[in-house]
């Protein structure tokens, strides 16, 4: 039997602290970039995990079911939206992404944070759907856009139409980051897939992204790196672990940190 790659977790982590739960708002993905050529999730939809994609991992929806979850949970949690798809698709309506903005709005106790390739869509959302009022109470949530290679920098400029925490991810990085504006940028994720066969990984390209967040002065963070490309899970990046997080985490973190952790046990 293959051995199966198994994901660990920083020392000391806590899902829902300090990493986020998955939030399906939606469900199914397309391809839009040569990054999605690569894709774990859309390989596991194929092969190993066929019955939650029944209708194939192409099948894009709105799934209404999740938007109860954090409504439910009491305790602050944080939460990834979407985080085997893509929340600003073309087949999710203006209407399902108002409603799902909403929901951030009215659970102020937890933290969001959503990527997506659809840099075009999420700024055309923002500035001409989205209304005002709504997008100021949304200070809860993190939005960022996914890059694969030097290509796709020019998804940075798009987050301008968001006026709260902005983030780049760098994964899969597929290839060497040159340069990229970080100015308007509070978090800076380098990562890789889960295996090197399906998106290899060069440690230059990450070294890379750390020494451009480093002159910027912005938090890194280097994560969910492929531990068959020879490297350990949460690996020495230049003689130290990179897990930073920006402002609006640690802010989140300090107010209710109180509720996770009591006497000093987990809760």
């Amino acid at each position: 039997m293959p051995r199966r790659n198994i994901v660990l977790s920083p020392p000391g982590s806590v899902k829902g602290f300090d990493r986020p739960w998955p939030l399906h708002v939606t469900r199914g993905c397309e391809s839009v970039s040569s990054g999605c050529d690569t894709c774990t999730w859309r390989w596991l939809a194929e092969n190993a995990q066929k019955r939650y994609h029944p209708q194939g991992f192409d099948h894009v929806f709105f799934n209404e079911k999740a938007m109860w979850i954090p409504k439910k949970r009491k305790r602050p949690s944080w939460y990834r939206l979407s985080p085997h798809a893509d929340m600003f698709q073309d087949k999710i309506s203006d209407e399902s992404l108002i409603t799902i903005f909403q929901m951030i709005a009215d659970n102020k106790r937890h933290l969001f944070q959503v990527t997506t390739k659809y840099a075009h869509r999420m700024k055309d959302f923002l500035t001409n759907v989205l209304p005002e009022s709504l997008a100021e109470q949304c200070d809860n949530l993190m939005i960022g856009v996914n890059i694969e290679t030097q290509e796709y920098t020019w998804r940075l400029y798009e987050l301008n139409a968001w006026r709260h925490t902005k983030f780049v991810e760098f994964k899969p990085i597929m290839g060497p980051i040159t340069n990229a504006d970080f100015s308007e940028i509070e978090w800076v994720v380098a990562a890789s897939h889960y295996s090197a066969k399906i998106a290899p990984l060069k440690i230059d390209w990450i070294l890379g992204v750390v020494d451009m967040g480093r002159s910027f002065n912005i938090p890194v963070s280097v994560d969910w790196i492929s531990m068959g490309a020879g490297l350990n899970r949460y690996p020495h990046i230049g003689g130290k672990r990179w897990m930073g997080k920006p402002k609006r985490y640690l802010k989140w973190r300090e107010l209710n940190e109180h509720i996770w952790f009591k006497s000093g046990t987990k809760a």
